[in-house]
């Protein structure tokens, strides 16, 4: 997961940038926003 993006969701609310970036590198990205923000995640990375 790169830098940008876990800036863009810490922005978003999702946590800090070293929370999101930790989170993500323990595949835990998921189970820590639940499904639906997940899903809104997924459409931030793909836009």
């Amino acid at each position: 997961m790169g830098h940008t993006l876990s800036r863009r969701l810490a922005r978003e609310g999702y946590g800090t940038v070293r929370q999101v970036m930790d989170l993500a590198d323990e595949g835990a990205l998921d189970l820590f926003l639940g499904k639906k923000a997940c899903e809104r995640v997924e459409a931030v990375l793909r836009s």
